[in-house]
């Protein structure tokens, strides 16, 4: 649910979002905060399926301000990375991953109503995202062996590293004054997933 513009210094929103997919459902909680030099840094902690296993996740990362709509003449375009961690398990498996995404983003901001002061003005932005993910990831499954005498379980381990291409459009628009809502579906680890998120700014 991310835009091009960041969240201004000293300033902050809470985000609560709500996806579902390729892998199922999920759920997440959002803080993000402005620094200086056009530049937010955000954290997410929710839950969420992966693998047939519900499990938890965070991710942690920057997002900078590039280019402003009055330099590009159209757009504003910005930059986010995050380190992404998520492990799931139960009696008959397990799985873990952790990983990085880099995307660029373009964002096309219009403005909804002009209010007194800038701060209360209601505005939003369609924005498109082009990145990749690399996760390494970590796989445990027990299987029962039967010998013909006894049944024997053995736990199965496995390691890869997936690299899958990123992409995704989302909207945004303050349905009151400094309270976001926005809409995305994305193509990400070879599936569509869409969701919703409502957020306070502050």
């Amino acid at each position: 649910y991310d835009t091009a513009q960041v969240v201004s210094q000293g300033d902050g929103i809470t985000r609560l979002s709500f996806q579902g997919g390729k892998e199922g459902l999920a759920s997440h909680l959002e803080g993000r905060l402005g620094l200086p030099g056009e530049r937010s840094v955000h954290l997410r902690v929710g839950g969420c399926e992966r693998a047939s296993l519900w499990g938890w996740a965070v991710e942690a990362g920057l997002n900078q301000h590039l280019l402003t709509a009055e330099e590009t003449g159209l757009l504003d375009l910005g930059f986010r990375v995050s380190m992404v961690m998520m492990t799931a398990d139960d009696e008959a498996s397990a799985y873990s991953e952790i990983g990085v995404q880099p995307v660029l983003m373009a964002s096309y901001p219009f403005m909804i109503s002009k209010g007194e002061t800038k701060r209360d003005d209601r505005i939003g932005a369609v924005t498109l995202s082009l990145g990749m993910t690399t996760y390494f990831v970590d796989r445990r499954d027990y299987k029962k062996i039967d010998d013909g005498t006894n049944i024997i379980e053995e736990a199965e381990l496995s390691s890869s590293v997936e690299w899958q291409p990123l992409v995704s459009l989302s909207g945004s628009v303050d349905i009151l004054t400094m309270l976001p809502l926005a809409l995305e579906v994305r193509w990400q680890q070879g599936g569509v997933y869409g969701g919703a998120s409502v957020g306070y700014q502050f």
